[in-house]
């Protein structure tokens, strides 16, 4: 949007309380006028004016506002620059105003508005207070003196529009380059509305309130609560699956529960899966001689040693298609019967040394004899 700007002078109606008293200021001044100008990519947010460009343009008449003559001076004279904004259209105006501190209020500084501004959208608007650089809202009923010490920048609050959004539309037009060279030559003090450059200067300290550094603690400390919880609530599960897979491997077969083709089990559960390890000497790992009982979808079911060598052999059958009362797999009976795929093993073969088939593999002792055999 192409800047529009105001040069031109006035002469301004006397100033007046909000209870209709007249205020002892001297005059006040219509500073500055402009607009901001709209960012090539199109944005929806009234923040987006953090940052856009400020054109503006000073006014012919002084921005220092002269006392009126025969005026009773009173020991503290208040200064100030209010900046008036309109976020829809992003016009704005600077006014210069002068008050006696005795009784000025912020209610005051809204009576001057519809006097004073030129322009009608800003003219038209419903203010609710002022804010100052920290960020901080007050209310028509506080007066100025509370909050306002020598030549003091403020910016009109209008209803509908959050204290954030205020600063942030106000920061890019007071940071300025030509509205901080008029304001510094008016010995304003700007210096809480500049953004914050590379070395880490100041800008404007908070967004309303200053808040104190306890709750963002308190925050902290409660987010990192919930990071770790659903880690906690993974490892327990975990443990709990560990544990499962570590009973199962490790339990002898039961009576009537087979075991399908492909199906393993470890004497020394999970720690059998565990290499040898330094560790070992020092009896943190429980000491365990492990073997292996494999069952193979071909009818058999070996048994070997921690170190893999064949220690037991025994062969049954394979369960055919169409006979569906076969039970698949090894399965040891209520009698001590050992069936694979259906048939009875009534011998296997033993490799080597054995400790024999219970109290595991078989949580009963299996009714098949065992013959001695060897590797090769």
């Amino acid at each position: 949007m192409s800047s529009k700007n105001s040069t031109t002078g006035k002469t301004d109606a006397p100033s007046v309380t909000a209870d209709g008293k007249p205020v002892k200021s001297s005059r006040i001044k219509k500073m500055m006028k402009g607009l901001t100008r709209k960012k090539k990519k199109s944005s929806s947010s009234v923040s987006d004016a953090m940052s856009t460009a400020v054109s503006v343009q000073a006014d012919e008449i002084s921005t220092m506002s002269v006392p009126v003559s025969g005026a009773k001076r009173k020991p503290v004279t208040l200064q100030l620059v209010l900046l008036l904004m309109d976020p829809s259209t992003r016009r704005f105006e600077l006014l210069q105003l002068e008050f006696d501190s005795d009784k000025a209020r912020v209610s005051d500084i809204i009576a001057q508005i519809p006097i004073s501004v030129t322009e009608p959208s800003i003219r038209s608007q419903q203010y609710e207070g002022v804010v100052d650089a920290s960020g901080t809202s007050m209310s028509e009923f506080v007066r100025l003196i509370d909050f306002c010490r020598g030549r003091t920048v403020l910016v009109a609050l209008p209803k509908g529009l959050t204290v954030k959004e205020c600063v942030r539309l106000a920061r890019p037009i007071l940071s300025d380059s030509q509205v901080e060279k008029m304001l510094s030559a008016g010995e304003f003090d700007i210096s809480g509305w500049k953004k914050k450059d590379s070395k880490g200067r100041s800008r404007a300290i908070s967004e309303q309130k200053v808040k104190p550094s306890a709750p963002t603690q308190v925050k902290t400390e409660k987010s990192r609560e919930k990071s770790i919880f659903p880690t906690i609530i993974m490892l327990a599960l975990i443990a709990i699956l560990l544990q499962a897979a570590n009973s199962f491997l490790s339990s002898p077969i039961q009576v009537g529960k087979p075991l399908k083709p492909g199906t393993w089990k470890s004497k020394c559960g999970l720690l059998g899966l565990v290499p040898p390890s330094p560790l070992d000497k020092y009896g943190i790992i429980p000491e365990c001689t492990n073997s292996f009982l494999e069952v193979h979808g071909d009818g058999s079911v070996s048994i070997r040693d921690a170190a893999k060598e064949l220690d037991v052999l025994m062969r049954g059958g394979v369960c055919g298609e169409e006979d569906e009362d076969c039970v698949d797999g090894l399965v040891l009976e209520e009698d001590g019967k050992v069936l694979i795929g259906g048939t009875q093993v009534k011998s296997g073969f033993i490799y080597g040394e054995s400790t024999g088939l219970n109290p595991w593999p078989f949580e009963k002792e299996p009714k098949l004899k065992l013959k001695p055999s060897s590797r090769s």
